[in-house]
Parts: C-alpha cells; structure tokens; sequence
C-alpha cells in the first residue's frame, strides 16, 4: 500500500504563511520547535504562532534549497530584515499520514536573528513571559581543545558559524572550530542525512553550560572530504552564549566578524 500522498512544506513557503497554513499540515500531537525559545511547556498552537511568525519576519523570503526523503523536508530559507541578510532551516518530519509530526526551525547570523526575535516578541504580545526567559548561563571555564573532526577536512575549508556574519577560512578556520567545540562539548550527531553524499543536511546536538544548543548543518563534500560547512542553529539564547563566549575569547581574531554594540552580549539580556 502507497503512502498518503502529502503536501509539502515548501509550498507554504510565503510571505503570507500563517500558523494555521502550518496546523493544516501539522499533527494535532505534533512537536513544535520555534528557533526562538526552548521553554518546554510552549504548546503547539503556541509553536506554530512563533514558526509561522519568525519564518514570515524577515523581508523577501525565498526557497533557495530543499531536502528530502519519504518522511522529511528540510528547507534553506533567506531573506532579510532591517538591511542584514537572513538565513533559516526548516526541518519537517511527517507521520505515516502524511502530516507534520515534528517541526524544528533553525537560523543564523547573531544580529539578525536578535531583530528576527525582538519583531515577534513584540508582534505576538499574549505569548507566555517565559518562552522569552534568559538563563542564567554559568562563567566560561576557558577549557581548550582542538576540535574533533567528524569528516577531514579540506586545506581550504570554508566554514560558515551559525553566529557570525561572514565565513572563516585558514589560518583562523581551525582555531574557530576548536573554540567553538570547547565551548560547547561533545556533539551528538543524528544519523539521519537528507541530500547526497556531495550536498548534505546534518544534525547534531551539544551543551552550553547545561544549556543545550541544536545545530542543523548544510554540507559541501568532494570525496568524502568537507570543502564547507554552513552551521544553523536553535534556540536564541544558546546562540546568544555561543557568541558571546566566542567574542569573549578570541576579541582581536573576530573583530571583523562580530558585529558591534547593536548585538548586546548574553548577560545583558538578564
């Protein structure tokens, strides 16, 4: 027997989308995942208000990318919002009915996603006070190591930080990576792959300070060998962490990278 034939997420993919464009193709137990918040008891009417909201923020939102197999879609969204370029993923997994059972939605580059944050907030003010909490978030223990490598790497890998605003390549590539993992720790990569060998959507999960960070990362390969890594990442203030512990550490090698005052570090949003 054939699957039920199921409409794509891609399709909703508009300026206009609502969140009831998105509970019509969505599970009424459905998972839903805003970028923005982690807050465990958001429910899913509340999800899907913040996914339909975050995704529709920024301006001249396009498809660039898709991946898929029988029971996922993954999209790569941009656009932009107050003259910075955006950047998102979303994730789907569908049911054996054909509808949504999980949602998940990613994005990038730290300032942006801030405004993407601050527009919703003030768009959807009867969301509950604590899907907008900030943890407090323990002192970095400054703990170093060179960053495991789940693929080789090229000598001219390109790597894309889910919270900086252009790419790094070598020399500093490296000692980004390490940084990075030392302040996030051991990551715990899904199994699941949508793409192909050469071009690929993976996912790994990792833990800032007990605060855990959800990364979905688009992958270039030529041999097996990654030529570029573009790294995604949920909720906001894991990202915020991220970027403020790296800014913190490496103040000098980043200062083209970052961005100024209009991104506050994370313990000015306490």
């Amino acid at each position: 027997m054939s699957a039920p034939a199921r409409t794509s997420l891609r399709s909703l993919i508009t300026p206009a989308l609502t969140a009831q464009d998105l509970a019509e193709l969505t599970s009424t137990t459905a998972h839903v995942h805003s970028a923005l918040t982690d807050w465990p008891k958001l429910g899913r009417q509340e999800g899907l208000a913040l996914v339909a909201a975050e995704t529709t923020a920024p301006e001249d939102i396009e498809v660039v990318e898709d991946f898929g197999d029988d029971s996922h879609e993954g999209l790569v969204i941009h656009g932009s919002i107050q003259g910075e370029p955006t950047a998102q993923i979303l994730f789907a997994t569908f049911d054996e009915h054909g509808r949504i059972a999980e949602l998940k939605s990613y994005f990038k580059y730290m300032y942006p996603f801030t405004l993407i944050r601050e527009q919703v907030r003030a768009g959807l003010p009867d969301m509950p006070a604590d899907a907008w909490t900030v943890r407090t978030l323990p002192a970095d223990t400054g703990d170093y190591h060179e960053s495991p490598k789940s693929v080789p790497y090229a000598p001219d890998l390109e790597f894309h930080s889910p919270v900086m605003r252009k790419p790094f390549t070598q020399p500093l590539v490296l000692q980004v990576l390490s940084h990075a993992s030392s302040v996030y720790g051991v990551r715990k990569w899904s199994d699941l792959r949508l793409g192909t060998a050469e071009r690929h959507l993976a996912w790994f999960d990792a833990d800032i300070s007990g605060q855990t960070i959800e990364m979905a990362a688009l992958m270039t390969m030529e041999g097996g060998i990654a030529k570029e890594m573009n790294a995604f990442c949920r909720p906001w203030t894991a990202a915020l962490a991220m970027y403020s512990r790296m800014t913190d550490r490496l103040p000098g090698q980043l200062a083209d990278y970052r961005w100024g005052d209009e991104q506050p570090g994370y313990d000015s949003y306490r």
